[in-house]
């Protein structure tokens, strides 16, 4: 849905950062520094665009430091 909804916006309303962009954005950040890996953000392009475009924004920086999206997901631990 989100990645759909992405298709023809920088960002989730109007044509600005928003608190919609913020909160979103702070619920994915974990699942985009550890397991969203680049399979996944190939199948989700606007998605992946979208939280990449936030993460380097100053304001977010300035916040939340600088976010590097995972390149291998990280595998649940085997008991």
């Amino acid at each position: 849905m989100l990645n759909d909804h992405l298709k023809d916006k920088e960002f989730l309303v109007g044509g600005r950062f928003t608190l919609a962009d913020a909160a979103s954005w702070s619920v994915l950040m974990m699942a985009f520094t550890l397991v969203l890996d680049g399979g996944f953000r190939k199948a989700m392009p606007h998605a992946a665009a979208w939280f990449e475009r936030v993460s380097k924004l100053n304001d977010v920086i300035r916040v939340a430091g600088h976010v590097k999206m995972v390149e291998k997901a990280l595998k649940p631990a085997t008991a």
